[in-house]
């Protein structure tokens, strides 16, 4: 119910932003690489790589910008089960931009409830931004999404599934204040038991209480590996 009526919210602001002037977009894509290795029984290591090339920018009705670099992040991340399907993360995460670079340190709490048809997600996050060329800034983050089989009770090898999910973000930043809503619908295939694929189409929108509307549209192309240790 609440993912439902996330999306409403999310679309009425989309819809009712597009019609106003001066709404200025993005557009481009995201590889990612994420690699997870289990230590034990309760914690994991997690890298990720993840480049934005920008395809497009500019301003609706008006003409696209050519292609152009836009940055890469590059994380380390800790997580420890705290529980039951919940997990607690910490990380650090080394952005590389056109002419700046970037640091930031994240905390997450993650929680997903395996119910009868598919699996909801929670995930309260922050994190924290430094860099030499801008202030600090701090953001609270919270999502929630839900992961339905395509074909049975359970994803299992070869078979597909889809992820639908929203998510607020509250950034703060020298006295200011924005907030960022994220939709992601994704399809997703698991390889085998330790690899999988995702892919979709990532849409935000910002500065909307601002009254200085951006809409983002990232495609994002995700490979997912898992390094389990195993006895030989």
């Amino acid at each position: 119910m609440m993912a439902r009526y996330g999306w409403t919210i999310v679309l009425g602001l989309m819809f009712t932003q597009l019609l106003t002037a001066q709404h200025a977009y993005r557009a481009g894509l995201v590889p990612e690489i994420n690699l997870n290795r289990p230590i034990g029984s309760r914690w994991a290591l997690n890298a990720q790589l993840e480049s934005r090339p920008l395809l497009a920018r500019g301003t609706f009705g008006e003409g696209r910008s050519r292609f152009r670099y836009s940055l890469t992040d590059l994380s380390l991340a800790g997580a420890r089960k705290t529980g039951p399907n919940q997990t607690l993360t910490l990380g650090y995460l080394l952005r590389m931009a056109r002419s700046s670079i970037g640091h930031r340190l994240f905390q997450q709490y993650s929680l997903v409830q395996p119910l009868s048809a598919f699996r909801l997600g929670h995930r309260l996050a922050g994190d924290q931004t430094f860099s030499p060329e801008e202030a600090a800034e701090w953001r609270l983050r919270y999502r929630i999404s839900l992961e339905l089989p395509l074909s049975g009770r359970q994803v299992d090898p070869r078979e597909m599934y889809l992820k639908l999910s929203q998510e607020q973000l509250h950034r703060f930043q020298g006295g200011g204040y924005n907030l960022e809503l994220r939709l992601v619908p994704t399809l997703g295939l698991v390889i085998t038991d330790e690899s999988k694929v995702e892919t979709g189409l990532e849409y935000r929108i910002d500065g909307f209480l601002q009254d200085r509307p951006r809409s983002t549209f990232w495609w994002k192309l995700a490979w997912y590996r898992k390094w389990s240790s195993r006895r030989r």
